[in-house]
């Protein structure tokens, strides 16, 4: 027997139909996910951001303790070792002044020379540096060469900090004897990017971009603001023999600078700045390192996010 209802056969009930969405509800609705998606792609991409942070910070904390590492290491040894003899008299007569200052003064502002040419041998920050030395430097190390031919790289290339990033992968990746520092974490900062018409290897950073490296930024005012202060602002040079001005007021002092480093007086009101000590460079979020290979300023705007490693732990 058929049931009844007080509306008829029982039967799904049909409450009052509906049309379909009018226009202005479909407009809410496209408005209302366009604004989640907008929110949805910002907080990736902040997340992102700060993962490149992230990252950046701490490849460039690791970097710059196997750098100081490797770079004290060769410093120590440079201070003990016998200087060949003629090295000792081309930098006597060359870079070190002479006989001015003589005796005591004078042999040691050239081992205090002879130890900075040798941290310019093993971390070259061009590849002139590295195929074409100076006729006042040691000798290039056949390693390195070998391994930028291996690159493709057999000179110059134009790009002095993508240049400088490679010098430090040969630097901490191969040293003086071709073997380098022996820690897997460096595979980590590693990457490959444009050196002129090569492709060099070197460290990156969380954006995958070059991290730049200089010996002794003297030309850097945001890192020396106090000026030259001996002892402090050049580790290598702890009495000051080559600010003094007895060794200014050399003629050799030009050649010094022309293949070391800036060097001056210890005077409040002298221009230089100091702080002869490594530094690695990331452009930071806007990927721009706004910098000359000197490490002097090149964009104001692009340099101001940069990320330091003298501000890292």
């Amino acid at each position: 027997m058929a049931r009844f209802s007080r509306y008829g056969p029982c039967s799904p009930r049909r409450a009052g139909s509906r049309g379909a969405f009018t226009f202005v509800e479909m407009l809410l609705v496209v408005a209302i996910v366009s604004v989640l998606a907008a929110l949805s792609t910002a907080a990736v991409s902040r997340m992102m951001g700060l993962t490149s942070l992230k990252k950046t910070t701490t490849s460039m904390a690791g970097l710059k303790r196997i750098l100081l590492q490797q770079w004290h290491a060769v410093n120590d040894s440079a201070e003990k070792e016998r200087i060949p003899n003629n090295v000792h008299d081309m930098i006597r007569d060359n870079l070190a002044g002479g006989t001015a200052g003589g005796g005591q003064d004078l042999e040691r502002r050239i081992r205090v020379i002879y130890k900075k040419l040798k941290l310019k041998q093993t971390f070259p920050q061009t590849f002139a540096e590295v195929f074409t030395p100076s006729a006042y430097d040691l000798p290039p190390l056949q390693v390195y060469k070998d391994e930028l031919s291996s690159m493709g790289i057999t000179g110059p290339t134009g790009g002095n900090l993508a240049e400088s990033a490679v010098c430090l992968w040969l630097a901490l990746r191969l040293g003086p004897n071709g073997v380098g520092i022996n820690n897997g974490e460096l595979a980590n900062y590693e990457g490959s990017f444009p050196c002129g018409s090569a492709t060099g290897r070197g460290y990156v950073d969380g954006w995958s971009r070059i991290i730049a490296f200089n010996r002794w930024p003297t030309e850097s005012p945001e890192l020396n603001p106090s000026g030259p202060t001996a002892g402090l602002n050049d580790p290598g040079d702890p009495n000051g023999l080559l600010s003094s001005n007895l060794y200014l007021g050399n003629a050799m002092k030009a050649n010094f600078e022309a293949v070391v480093h800036k060097v001056g007086s210890r005077g409040a009101t002298d221009p230089m700045t100091y702080k002869l000590e490594p530094l690695l460079v990331s452009g930071g979020p806007d990927m721009q390192l706004g910098l000359n290979p000197d490490f002097s300023v090149s964009s104001a705007t692009a340099n101001a996010d940069n990320i330091y490693s003298d501000r890292l732990p």
